[in-house]
C-alpha cells in the first residue's frame, strides 16, 4: 500500500494492461492582464468599501476589483528578480543555479535571525540532487516495487513525504508514455483463442487512473507542504495552518481568503515549542483546485475565473501583510472598552431576562437539594460530616462550581473574542527595518504546478485597508503620524507618492513532475528563506543594490527580544475592529 497523508492506494504498475482512466485535462493558468501604469490614483475609502461589500459570491468579482486595488502584476520574472537582495560580500541569498559556481555562494558562515546557524551550502547541493532524480526509480523506489533492469535503486531521502503525494499526484495528472491499444485486459481472455476467442478491447498502459479536475484536494496540499516544509525545516521554520480562519480586514468587513498553509519561525525556547507557540508569519502557501479559468467565447487574459484566480492570491498576500504588520501593535478586543460590553441594562418586563431561571440557579449551587442526605435547609454542610468525608466532596463540589449556568453566561458582560492566534508572537520577519515597504512571499499551486510570488506593499496601504485611513488624511490632521510620511528637514510631512501602489512579482509555474522544474523551485524558495531570515544586524545591500549599514539597523531594531514571554505576551490578543456592526463577507468559495 502507498500511503500519503490520509490517502491510501495499492501499487500501480504502469507496465499492466487495463481500461483507459478518462481523459486527461488539459493544462490551463490564469493570465489576467493588469495594466503596468503607475500613474495612477488611489480609491477613495468608503467607494473601496462599498465596492468589495457588493461581493456576495465569486461571480460578482470583476476586473474593477483589482483596478481599485491598484494591482501591477509582472509575470515570468527569474528568481534573480524575485530575491534581487546580496549580503555585504556581494553574494547572493539565492543559490546559483550552476553548483560549480564559487563567486556567487557565501564566503563566510552568517547567522540566521533566530541565532542559529545558516545552513551550508553543501546541504543545498544535497537537497538538490534528491530531487533531480527520475521519476519512474523515485516512483518505484516509493511504491516498494523492484527498480527496472539496469537501474540501481534510489532512496526518497528527505522528501519522502512530497514523494508519496506526487506519486499520487501522478496518478491524475501524468500522461507521459501513455499507449492506447487494442487488446486484452487479462491473461484469462489471451488463453481463450481455441474455441471461441474473447474480442479485444481499447487497453491503456501508463500512470494514470483518474483525471487531473477529479483529483482529491488533499494530494496537491500535502505535497506542496511537504517539498516546502523539506527547505524551511533547515532555517528552523516549520509549516502548518492558521488556527483561526483567515480574514481580510478591509475597514468593518472581513471577507474570507483562502490560505492553505502558513511558514512560522519556530521559537528558540524549546518548551514554547511544544507548546505550539510560534512566530512570524514568514510567508503563505495557497493551493487551489480550479483547472478552468475561461468559459467559452473568452480570451486570454480577460476570463473572469482568472479575475477571481488573481484576487485570491492577492487576498491572501494582503493577510499575510496584516499579520506581519502587527508586530509592536497593542491589541484590543471587539468592544473593549464600549458600553454595550461595560453596562448591564435590561429594557423592562416581569420576571427578569430568564425568568425564575437565575433563582433557581442560585438556589440549587447554594445548597442542592433540601431533603435527604442530612444537608440543612440553608445549604451547609452536615456537622455529623468526618473531616475525611469533607475531603472527598470537595473535589466534585469545585467542578459543579466551576460549570456555569447559561443565565450566568448570559448576564456576563465582557468583549468578544479577538482575531489574534494568542499563541503566535506577531512578527514581520525579514522586513527592511529602515524601509517603509514590507515584501511578502506566497507560495502558489495550480494543477500539480507551484510558481512564487512576491508583493511590494506600504505599510500605509495596510493601515488604508484596516481603518480607511490614507497617509495624506494623515498629514492634513493635526496628530503626528510618523509612520505614515516622512518628515522633511523644515517640519512639514512629505507622503510617500507610491504608497498605494501592490507590485506583483510572480515566477513562471514549475511542474513539480518535471525534474528540472523541482531543482529551480527548491532553489528560488531556498533563496526567498535565506534572505527573509537572515540576521538583521548584518549589513547587506538592499533591492536597489544600495549598502544598508548595521548601525542603521540596529538604530531601527525593534527593542526587546522576539522571542521572550515578555514580547509574546505584548503582542497576545485581538484585533482591533469597529464591533458591532461588523459584517464577514465570503470570498474564498
Amino acid at each position: 500500500m502507498l500511503v500519503g497523508g490520509d490517502m491510501a492506494t495499492p501499487a500501480l504498475d504502469d507496465e499492466d494492461d487495463r481500461p483507459p482512466p478518462p481523459s486527461p485535462t488539459p493544462l490551463d493558468f490564469p493570465c489576467w492582464n493588469t495594466s503596468t501604469n503607475t500613474a495612477r490614483t488611489p480609491i477613495s475609502a468608503k467607494d473601496l468599501y462599498a465596492l468589495f461589500s457588493s461581493i456576495q459570491s465569486p461571480a460578482d468579482v470583476t476586473g474593477q476589483h483589482l483596478e481599485a486595488l491598484n494591482l501591477t502584476v509582472l509575470r515570468d520574472q527569474d528568481l534573480e528578480e524575485l530575491v534581487p537582495w546580496q549580503r555585504h560580500d556581494g553574494s547572493r541569498f539565492l543559490p546559483s543555479r550552476n553548483d560549480g559556481d564559487e563567486e556567487a555562494e557565501p564566503g563566510l558562515p552568517h547567522k540566521l535571525c533566530n541565532d542559529h546557524p545558516a545552513p551550508a551550502i553543501e546541504v543545498y547541493r544535497s537537497r538538490k540532487a534528491e530531487l533531480v532524480v527520475e521519476n519512474d526509480s523515485i516512483f518505484r523506489a516509493v511504491q516498494r516495487l523492484p527498480p527496472r533492469p539496469g537501474k540501481s535503486p534510489v532512496k526518497p531521502g528527505y522528501y519522502h513525504k512530497f514523494w508519496q503525494n506526487l506519486v499520487l499526484m501522478a496518478e491524475y495528472w501524468d500522461t507521459r508514455n501513455e499507449q492506447y491499444f487494442e487488446g486484452f485486459e487479462s491473461k484469462a481472455e489471451r488463453r481463450e483463442t481455441d474455441q471461441e476467442p474473447a474480442p479485444k478491447k481499447r487497453c491503456y498502459k501508463g500512470r494514470r487512473r483518474g483525471t487531473g479536475r477529479n483529483m482529491p484536494d488533499q494530494i496537491r496540499e500535502q505535497a506542496v507542504k511537504s517539498f516546502v516544509e523539506a527547505v524551511t525545516w533547515l532555517f528552523g521554520c516549520h509549516v502548518a495552518m492558521t488556527r483561526l480562519p483567515p480574514r481580510l480586514a478591509l475597514q468593518k468587513s472581513f471577507f474570507a481568503i483562502r490560505l492553505t498553509w502558513a511558514v512560522f519561525r519556530t521559537p528558540v525556547d524549546r518548551q514554547l515549542a511544544r507548546q505550539g507557540f510560534a512566530e512570524g508569519p514568514v510567508m503563505g502557501v495557497q493551493c487551489r483546485p480550479e483547472t478552468c479559468f475561461r468559459e467559452t467565447g473568452e480570451a486570454e487574459g480577460t476570463g473572469q475565473a482568472e479575475a477571481v484566480d488573481l484576487l485570491r492570491e492577492a487576498g491572501a498576500l494582503l493577510f499575510v501583510a496584516q499579520d506581519r504588520d502587527r508586530e509592536g501593535k497593542i491589541p484590543t478586543r471587539p468592544g473593549e472598552g464600549k458600553w454595550y460590553a461595560t453596562q448591564p441594562r435590561w429594557g423592562g418586563g416581569p420576571g427578569g431576562e430568564f425568568g425564575n431561571a437565575g433563582a433557581n440557579t442560585d438556589d440549587t449551587a447554594a445548597g442542592g437539594s433540601t431533603s435527604g442526605g442530612g444537608n440543612d435547609g440553608d445549604g451547609s454542610a452536615p456537622t455529623s460530616a468526618s473531616s475525611k468525608d469533607e475531603k472527598r466532596r470537595a473535589p466534585m463540589s469545585r467542578s459543579k462550581n466551576r460549570k456555569q449556568s447559561l443565565a450566568d453566561a448570559w448576564n456576563k458582560l465582557r468583549p468578544g473574542l479577538g482575531l489574534w492566534d494568542p499563541r503566535v508572537t506577531y512578527e514581520s520577519i525579514g522586513k527592511e527595518v529602515d524601509s517603509d515597504f514590507d515584501h511578502i512571499f506566497l507560495i502558489s499551486s495550480l494543477n500539480h504546478h507551484a510558481s512564487i510570488l512576491r508583493l511590494k506593499v506600504h505599510k500605509s496601504y495596510i493601515r488604508f485597508l484596516e481603518t480607511g485611513r490614507s497617509p495624506e488624511d494623515a498629514a492634513s490632521s493635526a496628530e503626528p503620524c510618523p509612520s505614515d510620511s516622512q518628515t522633511q528637514a523644515g517640519g512639514t510631512k512629505q507622503v510617500d507618492p507610491s504608497w498605494f501602489i501592490l507590485e506583483l512579482r510572480r515566477s513562471r509555474w514549475f511542474d513539480l513532475l518535471v525534474a528540472a522544474d523541482r531543482a529551480e523551485l527548491m532553489r528560488g524558495i531556498w533563496g526567498v528563506m535565506s534572505w527573509l531570515m537572515r540576521d538583521p544586524l548584518l549589513p547587506m545591500k538592499n533591492e536597489n543594490g544600495a549598502p544598508v549599514r548595521s548601525e542603521t539597523v540596529l538604530a531601527a531594531r525593534p527593542t526587546g527580544s522576539r522571542t521572550s514571554m515578555d514580547s509574546r505576551a505584548a503582542t497576545k490578543g485581538e484585533r482591533p475592529t469597529a464591533a458591532p456592526n461588523e459584517e464577514d463577507v465570503i470570498m474564498s468559495d
